[in-house]
């Protein structure tokens, strides 16, 4: 439980930083068809590949929850570790890729990194839920 109350703390840390951060240093738009410029699944962030890992991860859980066979359950927490930790790798992979982009994109990377961290963290919360299962 405490470390579900500490994992919750560094979230709004991290959640309130972002959200009082100053945007008045941030030039205009150059065009408005910059703005309207939609992202591809081809596009770094949550790609349709992170999706799948996320739903990936998502499955595994489910089967965690569902499974009576204590060796099964373990199996399953090791293979969701893994996932999550790939998922990782993936995210400091996006760290740097919006350089010599333009705003609205760099938002939109800012955003698919966002919703990538909520993912995680609500996966880890899930991870460490199942832990306290196990040991009781």
């Amino acid at each position: 439980m405490k470390r579900l109350t500490q994992l919750t703390a560094i979230v709004l840390l991290l959640v309130q930083s972002y959200v009082q951060a100053d945007d008045s240093h941030h030039p205009p738009p150059a065009s408005p068809a910059a703005m309207s410029t939609p992202a591809t699944s081809s596009s770094p962030g949550m790609g349709m590949m992170d999706m799948d890992r996320m739903q990936q991860m998502h499955q595994t859980m489910e089967r965690i929850h569902k499974t009576a066979d204590a060796r099964e359950r373990m199996r399953l927490m090791q293979q969701h570790i893994q996932q999550m930790h790939e998922m990782m790798g993936d995210m400091h992979g996006m760290i740097g890729d919006d350089k010599g982009r333009e705003m609205p994109q760099r938002q939109q990377m800012m955003e698919r990194r966002l919703d990538m961290m909520q993912g995680m963290m609500e996966q880890m919360m899930e991870h460490m839920i199942a832990m306290d299962h196990l040991r009781q």
